[in-house]
């Protein structure tokens, strides 16, 4: 599994490890922990103009706060999610390819899996083993609910985290309204939600009279899908649902990735990071 996702990753770890991806928080220390090479997307305000005349080349100072900022990944692995095996497996590798370039970065990693709440909770560290244990245990996990409730879960990662951290929170956010507790959670923390999705989630395709279950409460509904005006609908509610996620992320001060069912999750990611 970690080859795979190295493979697929050279792009991510490139763009997550090379200064680009830089916390709101970064910079807010006082204390000086060390001088280092400058690398493109660093803040030139940062550049120590002493050392680089000393040393010939361009030097910028890294505040201890800077340094220990620790990446957070949370995970939804409720009903919607793994009704799906191809939705659930690329949510999956997303997850497993940010704590890798978190860990290729040197950075602290840490990890929760929620559904209706926080189900799983794993403090940062740093290292090939933790590393491992992440992978392992998002694996292994066997979710106790099937619903989601993303306003819980993000109360109880908030009241869980210690220490300001970079937050990737993962899933398709197909649940009720959350945008209060993602704004008291993006007022500490730096925030990203990175929001996974399937080809029928956007547009339904024509065919026929189809059996919907809901993965999370098991209802089901009889809908013929060859009819041109339901399908219209769907899609246009399909489109105000990503539209409101992205306000809401917006008026939070949270960013938001999206990723498709078929562009690589990479692009979408060095996009994100290129525009901050």
């Amino acid at each position: 599994m970690v080859r795979r996702i190295e493979f697929r990753t050279k792009g991510l770890v490139w763009g997550m490890g090379s200064g680009r991806y830089r916390s709101r928080f970064r910079g807010g220390g006082t204390d000086l922990a060390e001088l280092r090479e400058y690398v493109p997307g660093d803040d030139t305000r940062r550049i120590d103009w002493n050392a680089s005349a000393r040393h010939g080349s361009i030097y910028t100072r890294e505040l201890a706060e800077e340094r220990e900022l620790a990446v957070h990944v949370s995970v939804d692995v409720s009903g919607s999610i793994s009704c799906g095996m191809a939705k659930q497996e690329r949510m999956l590798e997303v997850a497993a390819s940010i704590m890798y370039s978190a860990e290729q970065s040197g950075d602290r990693i840490g990890m929760s899996i929620f559904t209706d709440c926080i189900e799983g909770f794993i403090p940062p560290g740093r290292g090939r083993a933790h590393l491992l244990r992440l992978f392992g245990s998002l694996a292994r996990h066997k979710p106790r609910s099937s619903c989601t409730d993303l306003s819980a879960s993000l109360l109880g990662l908030g009241s869980a985290l210690r220490g300001r951290s970079l937050v990737f929170v993962i899933s398709d956010f197909a649940s009720d309204p959350f945008a209060e507790q993602l704004g008291r959670l993006s007022a500490v923390h730096d925030v990203i939600l990175v929001r996974v999705t399937s080809s029928i989630e956007a547009e339904i395709p024509d065919a026929g009279q189809v059996i919907f279950v809901d993965a999370e409460n098991n209802e089901q509904m009889a809908i013929d899908t060859s009819d041109i005006h339901f399908r219209a609908e769907y899609a246009r509610l399909a489109k105000e649902r990503g539209a409101e996620l992205a306000r809401d992320a917006r008026r939070s001060g949270a960013g938001l990735i999206d990723v498709g069912p078929t562009e690589p999750f990479e692009a979408a990611f060095l996009r994100h990071f290129g525009r901050r």
